[in-house]
C-alpha cells in the first residue's frame, strides 16, 4: 500500500479504492501535507465538497504557500457556491504563482458565476497567455466576451478554440451563439448542424437552433426542434420557456400555457418564466393572473424584473386600479430620468403623453435592446449559451482544473 498506487487508482477513477489508502496513509503520515491535497482533489472530484475543503484547510495548515492547494481551495468553495470565498482563494494562488494557468481559469470561472464578466475575460486572457493550447479557456474567454456584447471579439475565441479542438461541439455550440447575436442565423444554424453531428444528444445545440430558426421566423421547424430537445432534457427548463413562447407568437395560447407551466414546475424562480407568463396572461386579458407574475418579478429582482414597470402600470389602468397609480406613474418616470434600466416602450404610451419621458424612455431602451450594428432580436425567447467548462477535473491531473 503505497502513494503511488493510490495515485494511479485516483488517475484510474477508481476513487473509493483510492481514497481508502489515502486515509489509511494520512493515518501513518498525518503531517503529509501532499497526501491530504490528492484526498481534496478526489472529494472534489466526488463532489463531496466539504470533505474537499477540510482535508486542503488542512494541507495549507502544513504547506500554506502552495499554489495548487490555493486552486483546488478555490475550486472546492466553488462547489460549493461561496463564490467569494473561492474568488479570494484563487486570488492566492495567482499571487504565488503568476504563471498558472489553471487558476487563472478556475478564477474566471468564478468572475462569470459572480457576472463580473470583464475580469472574468481577463482572468481567461491570462490563461490563455501562459498556456496559448487551452481550448477550455479560449471557449471561456469568448463566453465572457460575449456577455459584454463584444461579438467580434468573442467569435475570435471561439475560433481559437476550435483550432485547437475541432471537434469541439460546444465551442461550435457557442460560435453558434455568438453569430445567433450578430444576426447571422444561417450561419448560426450551421454551427448547430456540426455540433449534432459530433454530438447527437447534445441537447442544447437542438435548443439553439430552435431559437435561431425562430429568428428567422420559421416557427413550425423551432418547435420541432425544442421538441427534439425535450426528449433529450426532459427538464431542460429554458426549452420549454421558448417553446411556450413559440406557441404565443402562433397564437396557440393553451399549448403555450402548459409549456410554461412545465417551466415553473421545474424552476418556480425563473424570472424569464415569470416575465413569459406575464405576456402570455397580459395578451389573453387575464389581468389577474399577469399581476401574480408581476409580483413574483418584483421579489426576485432578477434584470428581468425590471421590464416589467410599463406592463404593471397597463394592467392596473385596464382593470381601473386606481390604487398608488400615481405614485407608480411618477416611479418610472424618475426611473427614466435618472437612466435607469430601460422599461417595455410601448405600456408607457399608456400612462404619459410626456415628450421628454417618451423620447428619453425610447433612447435608453433602444440603446440596450439594438446597438447600431444589429438587427431586431425575438421577442420575449431566451438564448442560453453553453455551460462554461468547469474547472475542478480532468484525467491529466498536472495540467487541468484540479491541480495536484
Amino acid at each position: 500500500m503505497s502513494l503511488k498506487q493510490a495515485f494511479a487508482l485516483h488517475q484510474q477513477g477508481r476513487l473509493a479504492e483510492a481514497e481508502a489508502i489515502y486515509l489509511s496513509l494520512i493515518k501513518i503520515q498525518p503531517k503529509q501535507h501532499q497526501i491530504m491535497l490528492l484526498l481534496g482533489a478526489l472529494y472534489i472530484q466526488a463532489s463531496k465538497f466539504d470533505k474537499a475543503v477540510n482535508c486542503i484547510n488542512r494541507s495549507l495548515k502544513l504547506n500554506f504557500d502552495n499554489p495548487q492547494g490555493h486552486c483546488n481551495l478555490g475550486a472546492a468553495l466553488e462547489g460549493l457556491d461561496r463564490l467569494e470565498s473561492a474568488l479570494a482563494s484563487l486570488d492566492k494562488a495567482v499571487i504565488l504563482k503568476a504563471d498558472y494557468p489553471l487558476a487563472w481559469f478556475n478564477r474566471g470561472n468564478v468572475l462569470t458565476k459572480l457576472k463580473r464578466y470583464e475580469l472574468a475575460a481577463q482572468s481567461y486572457a491570462q490563461a490563455c497567455h501562459f498556456k496559448p493550447d487551452y481550448p477550455e479557456a479560449w471557449m471561456n474567454h469568448g463566453l465572457a466576451l460575449q456577455s459584454l456584447r463584444q461579438f467580434d471579439d468573442a467569435l475570435l475565441s471561439q475560433e481559437r478554440a476550435l483550432a485547437l479542438r475541432p471537434d469541439y461541439a460546444e465551442a461550435l455550440c457557442n460560435k453558434g451563439n455568438i453569430l445567433l447575436d450578430l444576426k447571422r442565423s444561417k450561419d448560426a444554424i450551421s454551427c448547430y448542424k456540426e455540433a449534432i453531428a459530433l454530438k447527437p444528444d447534445y441537447a442544447n445545440a437542438f435548443y439553439n437552433m430552435g431559437n435561431a430558426l425562430n429568428s428567422l421566423k420559421r416557427p413550425l421547424e423551432a418547435i420541432e426542434q425544442f421538441q427534439h430537445a425535450l426528449t433529450l432534457d426532459p427538464n431542460f427548463v429554458q426549452v420549454y420557456c421558448n417553446l411556450g413562447a413559440t406557441y404565443k407568437e402562433l397564437h396557440q395560447f393553451e399549448a403555450a400555457l402548459t409549456c410554461l407551466q412545465n417551466a415553473i414546475s421545474l424552476d418556480p424562480e425563473d424570472a424569464d418564466v415569470h416575465f413569459n407568463l406575464l405576456h402570455l396572461y397580459e395578451e389573453t386579458k387575464q389581468f389577474e393572473q399577469a399581476i401574480v407574475h408581476i409580483k413574483k418579478l418584483r421579489s426576485l429582482r432578477n434584470e428581468k424584473s425590471l421590464d416589467f414597470e410599463g406592463p404593471q402600470l397597463f394592467i392596473k389602468m385596464r382593470t381601473c386600479d386606481w390604487q398608488d397609480l400615481t405614485q407608480a406613474i411618477e416611479a418610472v418616470r424618475l426611473r427614466v430620468f435618472e437612466d435607469k434600466e430601460p422599461t417595455e416602450l410601448l405600456p408607457l404610451l399608456a400612462i404619459s403623453d410626456e415628450l421628454s419621458f417618451l423620447k428619453q424612455a425610447a433612447a435608453q431602451y433602444t440603446a440596450k435592446n439594438y446597438p447600431s450594428q444589429l438587427s431586431t432580436p425575438l421577442t420575449n425567447l431566451i438564448i442560453s449559451n453553453e455551460r462554461i467548462a468547469i474547472g475542478y477535473f480532468s484525467s491529466d491531473f498536472n495540467h487541468h482544473a484540479v491541480s495536484i
